[in-house]
This record gives structure tokens, C-alpha cells and sequence, in this order.
């Protein structure tokens, strides 16, 4: 269960910087970052979004957990939620569905699950 104190009056002791998901013709992406708290805990936000047909997205401010897995996990879980979501609306398109297709099998359906991206040496 997330607890809903603020991070920055606890305090961010290592930052981790941007991980990003990107579908080869750039039509999804999910982006996240997992920064450890000074009281020991971990906070995750992430991104997930669209750039095709319909442009849905989602985002999640700060979220703390006591475990960084369980800020992995959270972010797998709310992704997957994303690009696992029906597309029936007039706007959604193939390459739309191709693109969530495409994340969710980057999100972990394969034999070995979730592979995390390298954190952006840029930090974007």
C-alpha cells in the first residue's frame, strides 16, 4: 500500500533518473523514474502514453513504497493497465494497436518478464 506523504518534505537521497519505453515508430511510450527516500523507502512516477490515435495517457506524481519491487511492480501493473485497454473509440487507429501490443509484450509478456530499460544519461 502507497503511502501518501510528500517526498520532497522526506527527502530524495538518490534519484535514479528516467527509464524509457519506446516502441520502434515512437507511437507509445512509458517512461518511469524510482528515487530512494532518505527515511529508506522508495517513490516511483511514471508516464504511459499514446502518441498515434487517440493520444490517451496516463500519469502518476511521486507514489512511496517501502520496497523498490514494489515501485516496479506498481508501474508494470498501471502500465499494462494503459496500453492493455480496448481500443473502440472512432479516433484509435492499427498503428495505435499495434504500438499497445508492442508495450505490453516490452511490459512483460514474454518467458522473462519485465527487462528494466538503462536510466537516460540525460535524465529525460
Amino acid at each position: 500500500m502507497s503511502d501518501h506523504q510528500d517526498v520532497h518534505t522526506i527527502g530524495i537521497a538518490l534519484d535514479e533518473g528516467y527509464r524509457t519505453l519506446q516502441c520502434p515508430h515512437g507511437h507509445a511510450k512509458a517512461r518511469y523514474r524510482v528515487a530512494l527516500l532518505t527515511d529508506g523507502k522508495y517513490a516511483f512516477s511514471m508516464q504511459a502514453e499514446y502518441k498515434c490515435g487517440n493520444h490517451s495517457g496516463k500519469a502518476i506524481p511521486w507514489n512511496i513504497h517501502d520496497t523498490r519491487e514494489q515501485c516496479i511492480h506498481n508501474f508494470v501493473r498501471i502500465a499494462r493497465e494503459h496500453f492493455g485497454h480496448e481500443h473502440t473509440c472512432s479516433v484509435s487507429t492499427p498503428g495505435q494497436r499495434a504500438a499497445g501490443l508492442w508495450m505490453l509484450d516490452q511490459l512483460g509478456n514474454g518467458l522473462f518478464g519485465f527487462l528494466e530499460p538503462e536510466p537516460s544519461p540525460n535524465n529525460d
